[in-house]
């Protein structure tokens, strides 16, 4: 039952990055997948490395970056799920997690605007997984500004994101104005 539920984050987490639409024309018979792969995406087995307040990591998660050149937005637990309980316990439990995911979209953005160098840590949780995204914004070996997007969850896989090259905010949902993070080509990635 824990693989099947350490399986189903990863799904959500990639297919979160997979099944969202494109303003760019795409192959239509390309498979979600093999799309992610293409752009760089990547799931690989690692050994975790269990921190504080459920935040998962792993010793290659930095890929050698030297963290001391990056502000440090910290680490930010946004679970929304807590075994059965009162409805008002749920309502404060899940209006903290929304105010930390607040904090964190204005640390990236912020970040992103300034040409500002930043890693932060936010964990999610399903009804029965869980996992931490790390979020590094900073200048490829160019100079071009780029998010990175790794995140390791519970069944010991860690996944990369294709290259995020674009940050926007976007109200039209709500007005909590989330992060929209697309590649170089326009294709959406993920929502925070």
């Amino acid at each position: 039952m824990r693989r099947m539920a350490a399986w189903a984050v990863t799904l959500l987490c990639v297919s979160c990055a997979i099944s969202t639409t494109s303003r760019v024309p795409q192959d239509q018979s390309e498979d979600p997948w093999k799309k992610f792969q293409r752009k760089g995406g990547r799931i690989e087995k690692t050994q975790i490395v269990q921190l504080q307040d459920y935040e998962l990591s792993s010793q290659d998660i930095a890929q050698k970056r030297n963290l001391k050149l990056y502000d440090q937005g910290g680490y930010f637990n946004c679970f929304t799920h807590i075994p059965v309980g009162t409805q008002k316990k749920q309502d404060e439990i899940e209006r903290k997690a929304s105010q930390r995911v607040a904090i964190a979209r204005q640390f990236i953005l912020s970040h992103w605007e300034k040409h500002r160098r930043g890693y932060i840590r936010l964990s999610f949780d399903s009804v029965d997984a869980y996992g931490t995204s790390h979020i590094f914004i900073e200048p490829d070996s160019n100079g071009k500004w780029q998010v990175i997007w790794r995140g390791v969850n519970i069944s010991k896989q860690l996944y990369t994101l294709p290259v995020i090259r674009t940050v926007v905010q976007d109200f039209t949902e709500n007005e909590r104005g989330e992060l929209v993070f697309k590649d170089s080509d326009g294709d959406e990635w993920r929502r925070l």
